[in-house]
């Protein structure tokens, strides 16, 4: 009992108590074996036993006895509610961390002591009965007075004390002594002897006071025969207990075995503690190399969670680094698509500034065209008036022969006015002046003719300026075509850039949105490795703890000597 109790912890399971007290019973050879606690739970080793729908284990005296004594203790015989025979308790207090939780207790068989006793009829003088030392009678010959008052008996209380005490019983005289017995640790008991007065003084006078000391000295003999009967019978049930005791306090020696002197009960009953101890031995044996096992499994556990978590503190700072460059891309990629939908918006501006400059160089290659046409009006002009300056200098030719011819004619008049004398001074006058007049004529058509050369002269040179001015205008014409036509090209590029631009705006954009989702799928990796690496930091925490209880258990299964 001593060991159940100890062995007894709070939090045990129902099965974990009933096999514990199985154990109990078979190494204890007791009826029943029970344990109660404060709030009213009572386990017993055989389940099919049915008890009483208001049974209360607080309530009954065996918890009581123990929880007042706070040690080991035996009730007082009692009719057992399973079985309906008279039995005694062995209870002992169950402690946890040194405060009462209970009581576990094993029901022992009274009927070979109430055998004994009952069969004592000192050579017919008499019999024996057993009370306890509030005087109810625990077993008497008259079965009806179990468990009763000796009063019941004897008609009053009397004292328990070795001294005779005469009363009449029933009409017949009587002499009681109560005799303490001893050998049972925390039981008080009496043995009470009761002897018909008469049939004691029946003999001679002269042998009374002998048959008086005989018989008092057979009362006590049969007490002491009667104590070391107990001693002897209890006896393997002290060597039981010793070497439980050993095994629960001592230094668990489990090579020890308990030697069968007889082959009673208790012989079985040390037979079947022998062989639990070997079953215990074999288990503790096993457990002891399983321990080892589990100790080089543990510490490689833990050696591969502390690697695994360095790995995953390890990729948790890798993975921070990746978020804060995705970070860094973001912003760059927001940069960028700023940037790009500003140099689309610039690109769409210059178009228009496209657009608006060809028109103007369309306007002015119109412009152009319309000079050109006009200088080539114009040079068709001056080539005309190039070919009326000629005509002008051959009527001037025909002029300045008539001219000569009129003062060859003047001159010709003169001589033959001369000739004619004073007769032909008149017409020599008119000749004269005809001759001056000629004169002038010719001097005027050379002053035309200087003209008209003068004239011809920047005529060719309009003509000439004309000409080079149409060709620099085709030229220019050319150009502005050329200009357009290059214009038109940059118009293109540019709506191709535009395009561009906004493709490179549009793809920065999604590219920001994936970066935007790789940012979060990040940071959701990273409280992953996070909450990964709490969770290995909780299972090395936790191995560490079942490190410490394997050391633990080592030390205990170490304590055991295989």
């Amino acid at each position: 009992m001593v060991s159940i109790a100890q062995g007894h912890k709070a939090d045990d399971s129902i099965e974990q108590i009933r096999r514990r007290l199985k154990t109990a019973d078979v190494a204890g050879n007791f009826k029943n074996v029970f344990i109660g606690t404060p709030d009213g739970t009572f386990v017993l080793d055989d389940p099919s036993i049915q008890l009483p729908a208001d049974f209360d284990a607080t309530s009954r005296p065996w918890y009581k006895l123990a929880e007042q004594k706070q040690d080991t203790a035996f009730t007082a015989p009692y009719i057992d509610v399973t079985t309906n025979e008279f039995t005694i308790s062995a209870v002992v207090p169950v402690k946890f961390q040194g405060r009462f939780a209970g009581v576990a207790g094993g029901d022992i068989d009274m009927s070979t002591i109430t055998k004994i006793i009952n069969e004592i009829d000192f050579l017919g003088f008499g019999y024996g009965f057993l009370l306890d030392k509030s005087g109810k009678i625990l077993s008497h010959p008259n079965a009806e007075l179990n468990d009763k008052p000796m009063s019941d008996l004897f008609g009053q209380n009397l004292p328990l004390s070795r001294e005779f005490t005469e009363l009449e019983i029933d009409g017949t005289e009587k002499i009681v002594s109560f005799v303490k017995m001893n050998g049972i640790k925390n039981v008080d008991w009496y043995l009470g002897v009761v002897i018909n007065k008469e049939i004691a003084y029946s003999s001679v006078s002269s042998f009374r006071n002998m048959a008086a000391i005989y018989m008092l000295l057979g009362v006590i003999a049969i007490v002491v025969m009667l104590q070391l009967l107990l001693k002897y019978l209890m006896r393997p049930m002290y060597n039981l207990n010793a070497a439980i005791k050993d095994i629960a306090q001592g230094e668990g020696d489990l090579t020890r075995r308990l030697v069968i002197e007889n082959q009673d009960e208790f012989g079985e009953l040390s037979d079947y503690f022998n062989q639990f101890i070997d079953k215990i031995h074999a288990s503790i044996t096993q457990v002891k190399n399983t321990t080892v096992t589990l100790e080089n499994v543990v510490n490689s556990l833990v050696a591969q969670t502390q690697d695994t978590l360095s790995m995953y503190t390890d990729q948790s700072k890798r993975t921070d680094s990746v978020a804060t460059a995705i970070n860094q891309l973001s912003s760059s990629a927001q940069e960028i698509s700023s940037s790009a939908t500003h140099a689309s918006e610039l690109a769409s501006n210059a178009n228009k500034l496209s657009v608006e400059s060809q028109h103007s160089l369309t306007e002015n290659i119109e412009e152009i065209a319309a000079l050109t046409q006009k200088m080539s009006q114009a040079q068709e002009t001056l080539d005309g008036l190039d070919k009326l300056s000629g005509s002008i200098g051959q009527v001037l030719e025909v002029i300045k022969g008539v001219s000569e011819q009129t003062n060859l004619l003047a001159l010709n008049a003169a001589i033959e006015a001369a000739r004619a004398g004073e007769a032909g001074r008149g017409f020599a006058v008119v000749a004269d002046e005809v001759r001056q007049l000629a004169q002038r004529t010719q001097e005027s058509t050379q002053e035309i003719e200087s003209t008209i050369a003068q004239l011809q002269q920047g005529s060719s040179s309009a003509v000439a300026v004309m000409k080079a001015s149409l060709e620099d205008s085709a030229r220019s014409a050319e150009r502005a075509n050329a200009s357009g036509t290059k214009m038109q090209e940059v118009s293109n590029s540019i709506d191709a850039i535009d395009g561009v631009n906004h493709a490179v705006a549009s793809a920065t954009n999604e590219q920001n949105t994936v970066i935007q989702s790789l940012d979060s799928d990040i940071h959701h990796i990273s409280d992953l490795s996070i909450q990964g690496s709490n969770n290995l930091t909780a299972t090395l925490d936790e191995c560490k703890s079942l490190k410490t209880q394997f050391d633990e258990l080592e030390q205990m299964v170490l304590k055991f000597k295989v």
